[in-house]
């Protein structure tokens, strides 16, 4: 998980990573991005961009998609590679988030 206060910095903040995963010591800057992104705390109005990936050329590759798609689309989108982008937060008061349990048949009304 990436986020920047704009989505012009977010883009930024995702070409510096690239080059610093494509550079000479691209593994170190891996492990590096995921101890980060394991502790990273949103800021609510902040622009954010998440994916999950297991290697360094995968990182790379779906970074430098979030990059492209950022410079031409700053509404919220998602790519069928997993890669998800939001402006900013969601506000609490006004939308909500559901847990669905889709197909295993044990849903019942009153369950959460």
């Amino acid at each position: 998980m990436l986020q920047a206060a704009t989505p012009a910095a977010l883009q930024q903040l995702c070409q510096t990573h690239l080059a610093q995963l494509q550079g000479d010591d691209g593994e170190a800057a891996f492990a590096q991005l995921v101890q980060a992104s394991k502790t990273t705390q949103l800021g609510a109005s902040h622009a954010r961009v998440g994916f999950v990936v297991n290697d360094l050329d995968t990182c790379i590759e779906y970074l430098t998609l979030a990059a492209r798609e950022l410079q031409s689309n700053s509404q919220a989108w998602s790519h069928p590679k997993g890669i998800y982008y939001r402006p900013n937060g969601i506000d609490p008061t006004t939308q909500k988030v559901a847990a669905l349990f889709a197909g295993q048949g044990s849903q019942y009304v009153g369950m959460g």
